[in-house]
């Protein structure tokens, strides 16, 4: 049992957790979409517009105790969700 307050770090990596995982679902579907199995873009993007909405740093969303954990990792991660976000909408059209 863990009792106690979180601190912010401990915070801030679980709540990371959510949006990475959606990054590398994006880019094992994107690697399976190269593949030929072009449905996958379409998850490959879901994936990745999850995980730049959820990286926002506003409220009570991920992005903000990522943001006030470490700024770099936040930078990071919402620059590579942004980046898989933009390929994976090209790659729908």
């Amino acid at each position: 049992m863990i009792a106690g307050s979180a601190t912010r770090e401990t915070v801030g990596k679980t709540s990371l957790a959510g949006p990475v995982t959606n990054i590398v679902l994006s880019i094992l579907c994107i690697m399976i979409a190269a593949a030929g199995q072009y449905l996958f873009i379409i998850v490959a993007f879901i994936n990745a517009f999850l995980a730049v909405f959820n990286l926002i740093p506003f409220g009570i969303m991920d992005g903000l105790k990522v943001f006030r954990w470490n700024k770099i990792f936040w930078a990071l991660a919402f620059t590579a969700a942004a980046a898989l976000t933009v390929y994976t909408y090209a790659g729908l059209y």
